[in-house]
């Protein structure tokens, strides 16, 4: 993944030791995985839309959008320019989780799955990544900051799946 989070929440303690003991290596690896799912997909889930396209912007010949291929708004005077890039999507859409094994846990994965060897994937790191690039500064989300905001969601989901293994037996 070229702009990817990870959810890194160390559970070793007293009761998850007796847990890994009384379940197995196993069982409780298998419970932290369907918890870790759980809680990656709520946080997907979080991933907020993208932002409204950029309004006309009134511009000078020294400012940053003349030399980085706006284009003059018909009708409008010479000093009213939009951006040029058509929005396709491809970034939304390329934002995917997966669990991994990881030693005698898990870990969660959030980022964008395409490559930045084709030809439209380098952008994700400058949109979402840290640092972006200064036209999004302030307009797009941050993928490592969303992921913070919600990874009590992740925590959440993985007490419940063993509180539900527990009761279970």
């Amino acid at each position: 993944m070229s702009t990817s989070s990870y959810i890194q929440i160390t559970v070793d303690n007293e009761a998850s030791r007796f847990l890994r003991d009384e379940f197995g290596a196993v069982k409780f690896r298998q419970t932290l995985r369907r918890g870790m799912e759980r809680g990656m997909l709520k946080v997907h889930g979080q991933i907020p839309e993208y932002p409204p396209p950029r309004a006309m912007t009134q511009v000078g010949r020294s400012s940053k959008l003349w030399s980085k291929g706006a284009r003059r708004v018909a009708g409008k005077s010479s000093r009213w320019w939009a951006s040029s890039y058509r929005r396709t999507g491809t970034l939304g859409r390329s934002i995917t989780t997966r669990v991994e094994d990881a030693g005698d846990g898990v870990k969660g994965v959030i980022g964008t799955n395409v490559s930045v060897k084709t030809e439209s994937s380098g952008y994700a790191q400058y949109v979402i990544g840290d640092p972006q690039a200064w036209m999004h500064q302030g307009r797009w989300w941050q993928l490592v900051k969303e992921v913070e905001k919600h990874s009590d969601d992740v925590v959440n989901a993985i007490n419940e799946e063993l509180d539900a293994a527990i009761n279970r037996g």
